[in-house]
């Protein structure tokens, strides 16, 4: 009987791990294609291509990561064309200089809050009102030191999104912030019926601060949605306190009439007041086809109806957007108001890290990048910060991989492969 061949056996080739992966993908636990300067991964899934960063890389002088808060400007006052001079690190640059403030102040009253000519401005945000922009709420800040605290962190955001590579304005960015909220707790808490201006005041000042700083890539650190979620905590609080502090505030010359006024009902538009409607159809099949999985995923019932109304309120949505006829401000409410619009378990979802929750996220924030005004910068970001930008790519990061897919729409949208005149 012949003998049976034994099989050979295979020799398994070395294989040597590498280690010389981006530190971002180290951080977030994915394979890196070590390109460079950027990986493959980083570029798919960030704005800033800074986040892409090689330990063994040589960092350029003047990046946004050196021009943290190690770093100290000499004491001289220097333009934002002079180049920054850096001191050694772990020195604290402490509060702001008076000739920071000023220029801080300044800023403010010639840039900030000047608002270009749009079609409209929404209620509760800068420029709806002049007076209060330029006259009330500055005049309310020389009287008090917490108006004053968030005016200014208002105004340093605005300008370090303007002037990334200087480091003093980032800096005071988040010295005032922090002062602001410090004393915001303390002013709060005595219930000075004097205070009722400096209080509402703030509480205004603060949901913007927190809109645009929760949206910031300045830090380059993982996308959470913990950060758009603290915008949607203030405004829950900022209702809540108007409702406590309504008696007062009627009374108030400067937010009397914003306390009384009624918010503008949802325009009704008829089937055929549609001047987009390549993109309305776009967006319509795209709906359609993410709904599609809702019965496949592993959802209770009642996550599903959830989903179901939160597609129902971006197609209400859509329809605004592809009419062409509503005031752009109007729809940026209903873009930001979208949570306080659905049930309190979308949101538990959305910390969850609920794919489909985030998806549909994704794609109301993605309607932000079809209004991109740069004159709206309250509302839009400045520069490299665009909010819809940094949301969507943010998004992407936390969708697991057999979910991607769901991103293809918004991110269409936010490379600008799909336009309103598709």
């Amino acid at each position: 009987m012949p003998e049976q061949a034994v099989p050979a056996t295979r020799k398994k080739k070395q294989y040597k791990k590498s280690r010389q992966g981006c530190m971002t993908c180290k951080k977030r636990r994915v394979k890196c294609d070590e390109a460079h300067p950027v990986c493959g991964p980083c570029a798919k899934l960030f704005v800033d291509k800074r986040c892409c960063e090689y330990e063994s890389r040589v960092k350029p002088a003047n990046t946004i990561r050196d021009l943290q808060p190690r770093f100290i400007l000499p004491s001289r006052q220097l333009s934002p064309s002079q180049p920054v001079v850096q001191r050694p690190s772990g020195v604290n640059l402490g509060q702001p200089s008076h000739l920071l403030e000023l220029q801080l102040m300044h800023h403010y009253t010639k840039v900030t809050c000047a608002l270009p000519e749009r079609c409209s401005v929404p209620p509760s945000l800068p420029g709806s009102s002049y007076p209060l922009w330029e006259v009330d709420i500055p005049q309310i800040a020389f009287t008090s030191e917490l108006v004053l605290s968030a005016l200014l962190a208002v105004s340093s955001l605005h300008l370090s999104a303007s002037n990334p590579n200087d480091p003093r304005i980032s800096q005071a960015s988040r010295f005032y912030i922090d002062k602001t909220l410090r004393l915001y707790r303390a002013t709060i808490s005595d219930e000075d019926p004097e205070h009722v201006d400096v209080i509402f005041a703030t509480a205004i000042l603060l949901v913007h601060i927190t809109w645009l700083s929760s949206h910031s890539i300045e830090d380059c650190d993982p996308f959470s949605i913990e950060n758009h979620l603290q915008t949607f905590h203030l405004c829950k609080g900022l209702k809540l306190l108007s409702e406590k502090l309504a008696p007062r505030l009627i009374k108030s010359h400067v937010f009397g009439n914003q306390v009384q006024s009624q918010p503008k009902p949802k325009p009704a538009l008829g089937i055929d007041e549609c001047q987009y409607p390549s993109f309305r159809e776009i967006a319509r099949q795209d709906l359609a086809n993410l709904s599609t999985h809702f019965e496949n995923s592993l959802a209770t019932a009642e996550d599903i109806e959830i989903y179901k109304l939160a597609v129902e309120d971006m197609t209400s949505t859509l329809t605004l957007v592809a009419s062409g006829l509503i005031d752009v401000s109007f729809i940026e409410q209903e873009i930001a108001s979208v949570l306080h619009r659905l049930p309190p378990r979308f949101v538990e979802m959305l910390r969850e890290n609920d794919p489909i929750a985030l998806a549909l996220l994704a794609r109301t924030f993605a309607l932000l990048k079809v209004f991109d005004d740069d004159r709206a910068w309250w509302f839009h970001g400045v520069g490299e910060k665009k909010v819809a930008q940094v949301a969507v790519h943010g998004i992407a990061s936390l969708m697991p991989s057999e979910w991607f897919w769901a991103m293809d729409f918004p991110l269409k949208i936010i490379r600008g492969e799909l336009k309103l005149d598709a």
